[in-house]
């Protein structure tokens, strides 16, 4: 139990900034925050509030509460992040699913600007410790965090063929570091 906010912090950095309306100025029933961890070349956004709209899991079981996560490299800037984190959010809200380890957000063309990823693969956030994956609120719930890793074509074609178990064994051979955009593809 405890406050969210605290949770975020104590994980991903303090609260720099938050976003809580759309680039088109409407507002969200969310935000997105900056957090700046004290000793990293990476920044991490976070949605807050996300976790107030019970989400259907693909497969039956209890709702899900999420809150969504992407790391960037400090010099890469905002650019983008923000209203893409808000667009992934508004479509799970519309669709009322949540997203489960292993799955894939698109391919829908470049993510950022010339840079080849094309999708977000869906995973644990694995470079924080296990006791950031799941925060309990006050009223009990379960918040689960949920790391959304910009991929190219390639790693998300290698997922569609070869399952989610074999990418993430993939990952763990090969070491990429995700976090990094300049990244080679793991394919």
């Amino acid at each position: 139990m405890g406050n969210l906010v605290d949770h975020i912090e104590k994980h991903l950095g303090t609260i720099e900034c938050g976003w809580s309306v759309s680039p088109d100025g409407e507002p969200m029933g969310f935000q997105v925050v900056k957090c700046l961890p004290s000793t990293s070349d990476y920044v991490a956004y976070c949605t807050l509030g996300l976790h107030r709209f019970p989400l259907q899991p693909a497969i039956s079981g209890r709702p899900i509460r999420h809150e969504l996560v992407l790391w960037a490299p400090a010099t890469f800037g905002d650019q983008n992040i923000p209203a893409i984190l808000q667009s992934v959010a508004v479509e799970t809200i519309d669709q009322e699913r949540a997203f489960l380890r292993g799955e894939l957000i698109g391919p829908r063309g470049r993510v950022f600007e010339g840079l080849p990823f094309t999708a977000f693969y869906v995973t644990l956030p694995v470079y924080q410790t296990d006791d950031f994956q799941e925060f309990m609120d006050e009223a009990g719930h379960a918040i689960v965090f949920v790391w959304l890793v910009p991929i190219d074509d390639r790693e998300a074609e290698y997922v569609r063929t070869h399952g989610w178990k074999k990418f993430e064994d993939l990952l763990e051979e090969r070491d990429p570091h995700l976090t990094d955009f300049s990244r080679p593809s793991a394919i």
